[in-house]
């Protein structure tokens, strides 16, 4: 029977670890909002959106503001008691599957935000998903760091490299749904630490799992970067590494890896099936 005090005193010392990093999220937050405020003070100044011309105009905006009201719509007709979806619309685009729409909506949370706006403030959503997503990349990888336990300092000056970094402002601004993987790597790196160090597993298939299902491109990526990063880290932490390990731990990689992909089959199998059915695919254009 564990002693009263042995239990306070554990109950205390998590509070003040949850409390520390509490201070951390709260720096963090305060130095993100300075350090947005000038990197984006262009587009105040100009009074420009994150709305890009090209992509951002024709595809990535029409379709948040579609995907938002589908979604509500859908909703309305299910509290009436009607459980039916429409699959095809003739009115989004040139006419198409709905599905794969529907799907980069949640697999991109924050893009939900729309589903609760009304499309006359889609372009500010839109403004407003882009600034959450910098701010993921840069509470992820404090995350990461908490866990490896760096001290607060560095990890704050790493969030906001990380945040910031060259590809985050090129492509972040003119494809937003390319932050996603930023700030899903982090997670990914953590739920790979846990897999060495034979911890729940869980962390690095569910993130695995949303990783693919938001973009079995970007997952290629991840999935480069877990491979070196999990070869490093074993031969750092094992003093001596015995062959025998070595392919337990690439086994265990490899069947949470299978797992966390199979969990987001729902996702990117009609995206596989549509890319191959796709004119880009062939030598004639379908009719």
């Amino acid at each position: 029977m564990k002693k009263r005090g042995t239990s306070i005193f554990n109950k205390t010392n998590q509070y003040l670890k949850e409390e520390r990093f509490s201070s951390w999220i709260i720096c963090y937050l305060v130095i993100w909002a300075v350090t947005s405020f000038f990197v984006f003070l262009p587009f105040l100044i100009e009074g420009k959106s994150f709305i890009w011309k090209q992509d951002g105009m024709y595809t990535y905006f029409p379709t948040l503001a579609y995907g938002g009201r589908y979604i509500r719509e859908w909703i309305k007709e299910v509290l009436s008691g009607n459980f039916s979806m429409d699959v095809f619309q003739f009115n989004y685009g040139m006419g198409m599957d709905v599905y794969p729409m529907i799907i980069s909506m949640f697999t991109d949370p924050v893009k939900l935000l729309a589903v609760i706006t009304p499309i006359k403030y889609t372009e500010q959503i839109y403004n407003v998903i882009v600034l959450i997503n910098y701010f993921l990349i840069g509470a992820s990888f404090l995350v990461y760091c908490r866990y490896m336990k760096r001290d607060r300092f560095s990890s704050l000056i790493g969030a906001m490299v990380y945040c910031f970094s060259g590809y985050a402002l090129y492509a972040g601004v003119r494809h937003p749904q390319f932050l996603t993987p930023m700030y899903v790597l982090p997670i990914l790196l953590i739920g790979a630490e846990k897999l060495l160090k034979k911890e729940r597993k869980y962390v690095f298939v569910l993130a695995l799992a949303f990783s693919m299902a938001n973009s079995y491109y970007f997952t290629f990526m991840h999935t480069i970067c877990l491979v070196l990063y999990i070869a490093i880290r074993y031969f750092d932490l094992t003093k001596k590494p015995s062959f025998k390990e070595v392919l337990l731990v690439i086994k265990d990689f490899s069947l949470y890896y299978l797992l966390g992909i199979g969990m987001a089959a729902f996702a990117y199998a009609p995206q596989i099936v549509d890319f191959f059915q796709s004119t880009r695919t062939e030598n004639v254009i379908s009719t």
